[in-house]
């Protein structure tokens, strides 16, 4: 499966995503374990992850992504194979809320979400 990996510092991350995503016409289920949004024939799943992201730092500088190592930063893996559904998705969540969204990709990129580009992310 395709995916990326969402990093924010809001416990409440998930539930606050389905409202979001519902209050501008998606089709969402979800609570605070997953949310799952279909658009046509395309998913795009998310859930909490809680290991990736000391994996995924490891080569990165503390200095350059200092909000990647805070105690508080928690993690939730996205599954979809689709970059511009997913480009879509994440930047209305990072746009429809008060909380920082960073993303790192298949490749160990970092993203400010609200500047993906699906035509150079790699999932």
């Amino acid at each position: 499966m395709k995916g990326a990996t969402i990093v924010c510092w809001d416990a409440q991350f998930l539930v606050r995503a389905v409202q979001i995503l519902r209050d501008l016409g998606f089709s969402v289920v979800g609570d605070e374990q997953f949310l799952q949004l279909r658009d046509g024939g395309q998913l795009f799943t998310m859930y909490p992850d809680g290991e990736s992201l000391k994996y995924l730092t490891e080569d990165l500088d503390p200095m350059e992504h200092p909000d990647l190592f805070r105690d508080d930063a928690l993690d939730f893996q996205v599954e979809c194979r689709w970059e511009d559904l997913f480009c879509r998705i994440v930047r209305c969540l990072a746009e429809g809320a008060d909380w920082k969204l960073i993303v790192i990709d298949g490749d160990c990129a970092v993203w400010d979400a609200r500047s993906l580009d699906p035509e150079r992310i790699t999932l």
